[in-house]
């Protein structure tokens, strides 16, 4: 069964026990003031170059955030191999 919790630092996150994270549904507010729904989806994870782990991708306003999958896993879970589990 898979377990979702709030990522650390990062309001409107969420990791499961799998290693997927996703955004919740949440309002953003707009250059003119409103505030606009916004859908929750799944985040694609990332490899780059050189690296063994998955990254993500968090946003906090308009800074763009880049974590591990493997080291969110360690802190919110507490497993060390997540992907040799699947």
């Amino acid at each position: 069964m898979e377990i979702w919790k709030d990522v650390m630092n990062f309001p409107g996150y969420q990791i499961s026990s799998e290693g997927r994270v996703k955004s919740l549904e949440r309002k953003v507010r707009c250059g003119d003031g409103r505030l606009q729904p916004c859908k929750g989806k799944m985040l694609s994870l990332q490899t780059k170059t050189g690296r063994k782990g998955k990254l993500v991708y968090f946003r906090r306003g308009v800074t763009s955030y880049q974590r591990s999958v493997h080291i969110l896993m360690k802190t919110h879970f507490g497993v060390e191999n997540w992907q040799q589990r699947t």
